[in-house]
């Protein structure tokens, strides 16, 4: 339902698409849902901290080979997940 407010302006609610002025109200973004979504989550979240706590362990003994395994962990866990959100990105453009 359109509302006009004291300045003569129309407003549309979100699941309106036309208003009776005219104007049309912008489509909802479309993205991941389900199984996806909860996939892409733990991508980008899970698999880099994951991957930092295993390059800490492995980094060795001393807090300096640690800080830096954790860090490389957490570069390449950060790149894997750009990367698989960058492609499932243009595999749904092309589709």
């Amino acid at each position: 339902m359109c509302e006009r407010n004291d300045t003569s302006q129309t407003h549309c609610h979100a699941g309106q698409r036309h208003c009776a002025a005219g104007w049309n109200a912008p489509s909802p973004a479309e993205g991941p849902a389900g199984w996806r979504l909860t996939l892409g989550a733990c991508g980008v979240f899970l698999l880099p901290l994951a991957l930092a706590i295993a390059g800490a362990k492995h980094g060795g003994a001393t807090a300096t080979g640690e800080l830096l395994g954790a860090l490389a962990g957490l570069c390449v866990g950060l790149a894997v997940a750009a990367s698989a959100a960058a492609l499932s990105r243009r595999r749904k453009e092309n589709a």
